[in-house]
């Protein structure tokens, strides 16, 4: 009975470690902003090496807080960890992870996680959206001349050919995506 009460404590003490809230350090010379948005407003700005304390994380976004101020920064412009010495809690939290979930929690990533396997399956076009997008193109024209300025020369790119494209871009009745989209023009 004394193993399993003290095991619990150190358990229970182990576990008030791992919740603290992450830390990181900001891998470039990167704009604090008031919400997650590349157009939100700019509260300060953060150098390269500014210690962080990362509070939760939205999408492609981190609310942190530095220097007291909070805010929140582009996920790819924080590398975890306090780069720093060794913190003993932070190393026995770490050993209690792998043990408890076979992770060291070490992981790399550079994508951002995106909808879900239902949202995929249940995934419909927004034309709307489409429509929008197409008020940023260009004439050929415009384009051919912005070209020139910049000094670009045409190339000619052959389509590659992708196996089954046609089968699996489709909307369930038979109209492939080409049809789709060439209905929307």
């Amino acid at each position: 009975m004394k193993h399993y009460l003290a095991a619990s404590l150190v358990l229970a003490g182990l576990w008030a470690t791992q919740a603290r809230a992450e830390s990181g350090s900001v891998i470039r010379d990167a704009d604090l902003r008031q919400k997650p948005f590349a157009d939100a407003a700019v509260l300060s700005k953060l150098a390269v090496g500014a210690q962080v304390e990362i509070l939760a994380r939205e999408g492609a976004w981190m609310n942190v807080r530095s220097n007291g101020q909070e805010g929140w920064l582009k996920m790819l412009q924080v590398r975890l960890g306090s780069g720093g010495g060794t913190n003993a809690g932070a190393a026995v939290g770490q050993g209690l992870k792998v043990v408890t979930t076979g992770s060291s929690g070490k992981t790399v990533s550079t994508g951002v996680k995106g909808l879900s396997e239902e949202e995929l399956a249940h995934a419909q076009p927004n034309y709307g959206e489409l429509d929008k997008l197409k008020a940023f193109g260009s004439s050929g024209t415009e384009a051919s001349r912005l070209a020139g300025q910049a000094r670009l020369a045409a190339a000619q790119v052959p389509e590659i050919a992708v196996k089954g494209a046609a089968a699996s871009s489709s909307d369930g009745n038979g109209n492939s995506q080409n049809d789709l989209m060439n209905r929307r023009r």
